[in-house]
This record gives C-alpha cells, sequence and structure tokens, in this order.
C-alpha cells in the first residue's frame, strides 16, 4: 500500500512538472511595444501596442485602446458632449489637425456644430440618436417637448454634427475682419468725417442740412457691401460742406460726375464700373430675401445653417445679424433716404453756383469761363 501511494505521488509530480514545461509563456513586449489593458466582461485583458502606437487608458477601461502616436482618443458619450459614460470611440482618434465631435472626427475644412433640428435636406440628416439609455427618433420629437425625453429626462447637451465651413463659416482672421472689424471701422471714419465737416464748414447748418443727411445714411451703409460707396459718399459730403466759394466751380463738375455715376451710369475716365452700390441694388429687381444672400456672401457670415433651424422657425428666413431680414429691411429705407439727400445736395450747389445771388462771392458760371471751357 504505502509502496502504491509513493508511486502515484511521483506520477503525479511528474506530470505537473510536465504540464509546467509545456505551457506557453506569457506574451512580453518585443520591437518597441508596449502593453495595453482594457476590460473585456469581467477580465482584463492584456494586449500589445505596436512602437507607432500608444495607449490610451479610458475612464471606462472597455475603452482603453492603441491609436497611432500624434492623434488623440475620441470619443462619443451617454449625454453626449463630455457627459456621462463614454458610449463607443472612435477607431484610430483624431489627427492633430481634426476635431472630436461626438465620436467623429472634423476635417480641417469643418465644423463641429451643435443639432437643433434634422436639417432639410441639403445636409446628411441626423436621423435617430442615443441620449442616456433612450433612442430619439427624431429630435423635433424632444425640440416641442422643450428638449425633454418622454421619460421627462432633460437633455443638457445636443447632439453636434461635421459641417462643411462652406456651408456654415466660422468667424475665423479673415471673416472676423469683413463682418466685424470693417463695418466698425467704417463707423468711426463716417464719426470723425461729421465732426470734422461741421469743424470745416464754409455754410450755415441750414445749408448743411443735405450734406449732412448723406453722411448720417453713410453711417448705416457702411453695415452693408455698399460700404466702398457709402465711404466715398461721405467724403463727397465733406468736400461739399468745406469748399469755399472759390472752389465751387470743381465741386459742381465732381458732384454732377459723381451723381452720374451713383444713379448707374459709367464713365471710362475714371472708372468703367462703380463700387457696388447698396441703393441701385435695392431699387432693381432684387428681394430682400435676394441682398440678404448676397450680404452673407459678401461677408462670409450670418448666416443659419439648417441643423440650427428650429421647428419653429421659418426656413426661409435664415440669415441673422446684419444681414438679417430686419435689418436688411431698415437699409433699403436708408438707402433711398442717401439718394434723395445726395440729389438734393448736388441739385442745391449747382444752383447756388449758378444763381449766386446779390452779395456772393460765387465764381462767374463755368459756361462763360475760358478756364473752364480748356
Amino acid at each position: 500500500m504505502k509502496l502504491f501511494l509513493s508511486v502515484s505521488a511521483m506520477l503525479a509530480t511528474g506530470t505537473l512538472a510536465a504540464s509546467h514545461e509545456g505551457a506557453a509563456p506569457a506574451a512580453s513586449p518585443v520591437d518597441g511595444q508596449t502593453e495595453c489593458k482594457k476590460d473585456v466582461g469581467k477580465t482584463e485583458v492584456t494586449f500589445m501596442c505596436e512602437y507607432y502606437q500608444t495607449c490610451i487608458t479610458a475612464a471606462n477601461a472597455s475603452f482603453s485602446q492603441c491609436i497611432p502616436k500624434g492623434n488623440t482618443a475620441c470619443y462619443k458619450y451617454k449625454e453626449l458632449g463630455t457627459s456621462g459614460d463614454i458610449r463607443e470611440a472612435h477607431s484610430m482618434g483624431c489627427t492633430p489637425y481634426q476635431t472630436c465631435c461626438d465620436g467623429q472626427c472634423c476635417g480641417p475644412n469643418e465644423q463641429c456644430m451643435e443639432a437643433w433640428a434634422n436639417g432639410d435636406g441639403t445636409a446628411k440628416p441626423l436621423g435617430p440618436f442615443k441620449y442616456g439609455d433612450e433612442t430619439i427618433q427624431h429630435i423635433e420629437m424632444v425640440a416641442r417637448n422643450d428638449w425633454k425625453t418622454d421619460k421627462g429626462v432633460a437633455i443638457a447637451n445636443k447632439p453636434r454634427v461635421c459641417v462643411p465651413l462652406m456651408d456654415a463659416p466660422i468667424m475665423d482672421v479673415s471673416t472676423g475682419f469683413k463682418a466685424v472689424y470693417m463695418p466698425l471701422l467704417g463707423l468711426g471714419v463716417t464719426a470723425m468725417i461729421f465732426v470734422f465737416a461741421i469743424i470745416k464748414r464754409q455754410d450755415t447748418f441750414l445749408e448743411m442740412l443735405f450734406p449732412l443727411s448723406v453722411i448720417v445714411t453713410s453711417f448705416f451703409l457702411v453695415l452693408s457691401e455698399g460700404w466702398v460707396m457709402a465711404l466715398m459718399c461721405t467724403f463727397l459730403a465733406a468736400a461739399t460742406m468745406a469748399a469755399g466759394d472759390q472752389d465751387k466751380k470743381w465741386l459742381v463738375w465732381f458732384q454732377l460726375f459723381f451723381m452720374w455715376v451713383y444713379f448707374g451710369g459709367s464713365s471710362d475716365f475714371m472708372f468703367s464700373s462703380a463700387p457696388v452700390n447698396f441703393f441701385k441694388k435695392a431699387a432693381g429687381g432684387a428681394t430682400i430675401d435676394g441682398l440678404s444672400a448676397t450680404c452673407s456672401t459678401h461677408f462670409d457670415y450670418y448666416k443659419l445653417h439648417s441643423f440650427q433651424m428650429e421647428w419653429n422657425m421659418d426656413p426661409t428666413n435664415k440669415y441673422t445679424g446684419i444681414c438679417g431680414r430686419e435689418f436688411i429691411g431698415y437699409l433699403i429705407f436708408i438707402a433711398y433716404g442717401q439718394a434723395f439727400a445726395l440729389f438734393l445736395m448736388v441739385t442745391t450747389t449747382v444752383v447756388d453756383y449758378l444763381n449766386p445771388g446779390t452779395g456772393s462771392k460765387s465764381t462767374a458760371n463755368p459756361a462763360a469761363n475760358v478756364e473752364m471751357g480748356a
């Protein structure tokens, strides 16, 4: 019996030793590899990242992964934005020139936009999305319910999508100069000329009524695509106020030439085509929406994307700010006022020059002046 037990013990020890020698050794990093761990179910699994990859350990270890070095991890969260647990992870992460946007990477010519609507067909529809443990079939459903799900859960973060910049420009340097800096500078220049013209005036305040009206209307029109013409009108009005009697003959000719160009005429003497005149466009066949569209194109801004048009908004009224319908309508009113003020300013100057009245020191009629015929 003792002999049997001894033999059994020896055989068992030999079997264990053989089993240990035959077991596969634990994997170890080679050729620059690094270890990375993630949870699969309730088990921690170790795997290898290659030498060109880095191990990203997520807050939820189930989404720890290897991504190319230099990239950043991009996650989609259960409550969208950066709230809640991770729902899914982008397999490669985002490159340095991309932007993470709810689990997808936006390219350099795209922006990550918060969606308030499903889109109007010009872009890929948003479609169903998940929030928390619920699936929202259509974003308009929660939008009409004051951004609450059918369970009464408030949606703190709206879904985000990548949108081409050409469809929804952002306020970059170029756009900032055109949409903000230039209008503000135009307002400042116009206000400065207004004050300077009053200081240097040669006429009474009553005679300054029309030139001042031209300057005041130009103050608002510098906020349109016709800002160059508005500044030119300001210059003409200031010159009209500051000109003395000895300069009236030159002023008359310049005013007549300028008014000809302002109302649509052309002359190869100075330029074949005038700068954009907002009055000319407003008095033509352009609609308010058409003027809003050209305004948005000029400033490369002030336009809502279809994802930003909520269910209670007019889908055709997609322009905002200084390109919105209300402000464009106001500019049309101002443009007509400027046109009539300019016409009256030129008319009064010409009439005063042709018939200066007794006691005026105005120069003689240019028709009888040999110098003007030269």
